[in-house]
């Protein structure tokens, strides 16, 4: 799995700094329309509903409407959704 031969502290170091870093990284990754890394991203919870929304705003921006398809699919299944409250 990649990283690939990290150590499990090295591993944890490297995923929260893509985590302190996702909007550069996602960006990264997704102009060079690289789905299976965007993947990763979502399956290590790197891409979350803290995100979500600010990624797929980037990913239109840059005109990747597979990968817009893929992160609206992922939204849906695992229902990153913003809950609103109506109470008065």
């Amino acid at each position: 799995e990649y990283p690939y031969r990290l150590q499990q502290q090295r591993k944890a170091d490297y995923l929260q700094y893509l985590k302190d870093h996702i909007e550069a990284a996602f960006t990264y990754f997704a102009s060079r329309n690289d789905r299976h890394t965007i993947a990763l991203l979502v399956d290590w919870e790197l891409i979350d509903a803290q995100n979500i929304d600010k990624l797929l705003e980037i990913s239109g921006n840059l005109k990747r409407t597979e990968i817009t398809s893929f992160l609206l699919e992922e939204q849906n299944r695992r229902q990153w959704r913003q809950e609103f409250s109506f109470d008065l």
